[in-house]
């Protein structure tokens, strides 16, 4: 079996903040999205 190591360079924590931020937002306007297709009456959705 072979292994590999990565050699990666550290991130700083204001970055890191950054991008789970992100990835919160995202996600947060995905399920309102879905949310909204969810709650919405079927006729309004045929318009």
């Amino acid at each position: 079996m072979i292994s590999t190591t990565l050699n990666v360079a550290p991130v700083s924590k204001d970055t890191n903040i950054g991008l789970w931020a992100a990835q919160v937002i995202g996600a947060a306007l995905f399920f309102m999205s879905g949310a909204m297709k969810l709650f919405t009456p079927f006729p309004t959705l045929l318009r």
